[in-house]
């Protein structure tokens, strides 16, 4: 890896450090509050770094610093068969 790669790989580590401290903030957040155990449930899976959600992207991404263009690729075609995008008469 060239100098340019190191400084990139070191900013997107930060910037995944940064994002993950605000999710740990939004998740300690709503688990404080009372009768909000549904809430706290969902930052817990969102944040955790062995699923397949955020905590897990971001875990890969900084374990291996980028990802792979099959990995792109097969999670761009999951989310054209699993989701579709609103047109103007679905309202």
């Amino acid at each position: 890896m060239n100098a340019a790669g190191l400084s990139i790989c070191i900013l997107s580590t930060i910037r995944i450090d940064d994002l993950m401290l605000k999710v740990e903030q939004a998740y300690e957040n709503v688990h404080g509050i009372p009768k909000n155990e549904n809430s706290a449930a969902q930052w817990a899976v969102l944040k955790n770094p062995d699923q397949n959600l955020l905590g897990g992207f971001m875990s890969r991404w900084k374990r291996e610093g980028r990802l792979g263009q099959a990995f792109i690729d097969g999670r761009c075609n999951w989310r054209k068969t699993k989701c579709r995008r609103p047109t103007s008469n679905s309202w």
